[in-house]
């Protein structure tokens, strides 16, 4: 069987700009940039200017503000996160547990069994 053919591409030329057009629309973009880059840097200053330290003293309440309920959410974060660790501390201490409740039944009868077997299977008599 022959795969079929994908669809001819047009000539690169026909996907092209106009001779000149592409570079007139860069520089017309970046002319557009720039100026709209200074008019925001002015309105930045004139806005800087006009608040001054109002601007600071109404920021620095909220900010003061903040603070104490960025303490008091690392505080708790810490409490919760050492509450975190002891309840895995108690869940090792839990499964340690189950070995050793089970040990303390089967190694006093593995030490009879031991005691008994190997006069037994080494020695071939049990006396």
């Amino acid at each position: 069987k022959i795969a079929p053919q994908p669809a001819p591409r047009p000539p690169p030329s026909a996907l092209a700009f106009p001779r000149g057009a592409r570079s007139s629309f860069l520089a017309r973009a970046r002319a557009s940039l720039r100026s709209s880059r200074g008019a925001a840097m002015e309105t930045h200053a004139t806005v800087a200017k006009s608040w001054g330290v109002f601007g600071w003293n109404y920021n620095r309440a909220n900010y003061k503000y903040d603070q104490g309920l960025r303490w008091q959410r690392y505080t708790t974060g810490r409490k919760m996160a050492m509450a975190q660790v002891g309840m895995f501390r108690q869940d090792i201490t839990d499964l340690a547990g189950v070995s050793m409740s089970k040990l303390k039944i089967y190694g006093p009868i593995y030490g009879i069994v031991i005691t008994v077997c190997v006069p037994v299977f080494v020695e071939g008599r049990s006396g």
